[in-house]
């Protein structure tokens, strides 16, 4: 029984020898990494997880080519920083990534509007109607504006918009 178990693991040995499988370097690990690393980006979103692959991509390399675990780890982190501060910005701006959406009451600057209210500067009345929502209104030139006349906001002070004739 002894000998068989002695000889299976001899045997064992041989053929990973032979097929080159006892070692799995460095670069291996790194490139696994790398692979590991551009699948879950395709799953998210902002190129982040993308930037940390480009980093063991160049980390694999680095290995291949002999370099030992410091300067891989430093490799690491300098390709990965360099990606993530030069080439994520360049392709989140290709992307056409807009950096700031219009909520709340930057969003009604340039929609249309109806007047509920003739809109008069010297009484300081006026109302109009932005889908929906009844607003404070004044004119932007001073200009005395009929109700039901359609307008278009230009710019917004607290509750009160600033509207002009279309």
């Amino acid at each position: 029984m002894i000998i068989f178990i002695k000889n299976t693991k001899s045997l064992y040995c041989s053929l990973l020898k032979s097929l080159k499988m006892e070692e799995i370097l460095n670069w291996h690990w790194w490139m696994y990494a790398a692979i590991l690393l551009f699948i879950i980006e395709l799953f998210t979103p902002g190129f982040i997880v993308a930037c940390l692959g480009i980093g063991s991509v160049c980390a694999s390399l680095i290995a291949y080519f002999g370099f030992d675990l410091d300067s891989q780890l430093i490799c690491f982190a300098i390709t990965t920083l360099l990606s993530l501060f030069i080439i994520r910005p360049m392709l989140y701006n290709k992307a056409g990534a807009v950096d700031k959406i219009k909520t709340n009451d930057e969003a009604l600057i340039g929609r249309q509007a109806r007047v509920t209210e003739e809109i008069n500067s010297t009484t300081n009345t006026g109302r109009v109607s932005v889908d929906g929502d009844l607003w404070r209104a004044k004119s932007s030139n001073n200009e005395i504006i009929k109700e039901n006349e359609q307008v278009s906001v230009t710019s917004i002070n607290s509750t009160i918009v600033t509207v002009k004739k279309i």
